[in-house]
């Protein structure tokens, strides 16, 4: 089976060519690459990014303890 590199950003992938005799749509191979997707990647890494730096940026406050007599400090 014959492949083709395709790199997006600093990542490649080996997907394999469709042959253009073949009877089944390439999204029923093992591996398929759909170019349009692209720009929906690019937001989903985005927004993941985002998300992370909010998230880590966020300091979490949590409650104390109570006191061993039951109380609360």
């Amino acid at each position: 089976m014959l492949t083709r590199i395709i790199t997006e950003g600093a990542t490649k992938v080996e997907v394999p060519v469709p042959d253009v005799t073949s009877s089944f749509p390439p999204s029923a191979a093992a591996v398929f690459y759909n170019p349009a997707m692209r720009i929906n990647r690019d937001i989903a890494v985005a927004a993941i990014a985002c998300f992370r730096k909010i998230i880590l940026s966020t300091r979490i406050l949590m409650p104390s303890p109570p006191l061993e007599s039951g109380g609360f400090a």
